[in-house]
């Protein structure tokens, strides 16, 4: 039995929050299209293809937008496009959190700042011990840190809850 070249599957899609989600919304947005998806069960549909911490989005937040109403289904996606803003710059910002180094007339605390501001942006699964040897071997000479402490103290110095943007 053969199959005949018209025949089509549409590969499984998911959004953990990490990939673009103006894409992901298109393809959702075919998707049901495509299968004739009644407008009840649009939201259901985009909530089977959240995983990781958009899923965990959802749970806490998203939820909220789906009241029944005819408008949930758009409100639903604003709402996660809000909350998962596209970054546009990536390769740049991830060069530039791996190849920067702080400058003469930069300040330590500023050079750090700089660097978690990119690793929130970039939302990086690093842990603490990896973050602080990242920064401190890219320290100038005359700024480098000598103990733990210190690191500690100057990772200290950037309040990383203020860290949104």
């Amino acid at each position: 039995m053969r199959v005949g070249s018209s025949f089509r599957v549409l590969p499984e899609i998911f959004f953990s929050g990490k990939e673009n989600v103006s894409e992901f919304l298109d393809s959702i947005d075919y998707r049901v299209m495509f299968h004739e998806i009644p407008a009840n069960l649009a939201c259901a549909y985009l909530k089977d293809h959240l995983i990781g911490k958009a899923r965990d989005w959802f749970e806490v937040i998203g939820s909220s937008y789906v009241t029944g109403t005819a408008t949930d289904f758009a409100q639903l996606k604003q709402a996660l496009t809000n909350s998962f803003p596209v970054v546009r710059n990536r390769s740049e910002l991830e060069a530039e959190f791996y190849s920067s180094h702080q400058v003469r007339i930069q300040a330590p605390s500023d050079f750090v700042y700089k660097l978690l501001k990119i690793q929130k942006i970039l939302d990086f699964e690093i842990n603490e011990e990896k973050l602080v040897n990242h920064i401190i071997v890219r320290l100038s000479p005359q700024d480098l840190l000598h103990s733990e402490d210190e690191a500690e103290a100057l990772i200290g110095m950037v309040d990383l809850n203020t860290v949104m943007q």
